[in-house]
């Protein structure tokens, strides 16, 4: 059990475990997800770790399909500036491998902020702490359980 899924099962909490057998040559592990799981990229949210003005760490979550905008995110968390941490430190701060991290049972606690439209969907799924495990849960219970701020984060192209 990772500690995303322990957190849910001692919350009673209802959600949806999906495993599946992740290609150890991908890096597009929201999208690599979508393919072995059969579903839309928009209904799989990605964590991501940020830096704001190269102090304060926060999680940004968008669909796999898409990319956070550095701009909307730092203008949402009332920042000058934003920039994706590396793969090791945000290793180090949530305790999950890159590709399984997850946005529920992390280290240490974060500032959440979650695209805006996730909310117009039914279920999303995220990582259940590992890869090659996803977690089906309600949007409303995910940004309740993260504290999440909702807004446009998205970049557009």
């Amino acid at each position: 059990m990772t500690p995303a899924i322990e957190l849910l099962n001692s919350l009673g909490h209802p959600f949806e475990l999906l495993e599946y057998d992740h290609p150890s040559n991908s890096k597009d592990y929201g999208l690599a997800a979508s393919l072995a799981l059969g579903i839309q990229a928009q209904q799989i949210y990605k964590t991501l770790l940020w830096q704001l003005n190269t102090q304060a760490v926060v999680v940004a979550m968008v669909a796999a399909d898409a990319q956070i905008s550095a701009k909307a995110l730092a203008k949402l968390a009332g920042a000058k500036r934003a920039e994706m941490l590396d793969a090791r430190k945000a290793e180090s701060l949530t305790g999950y491998l890159i590709g399984g991290i997850s946005p529920l049972g992390q280290k240490r606690e974060f500032p959440f902020y979650i695209d805006d439209t996730m909310m117009a969907l039914e279920t999303v799924y995220v990582s259940g702490g590992q890869r090659g495990l996803e977690v089906g849960i309600a949007p409303s219970l995910l940004v309740e359980l993260t504290r999440a701020s909702l807004g446009s984060i998205k970049q557009i192209d």
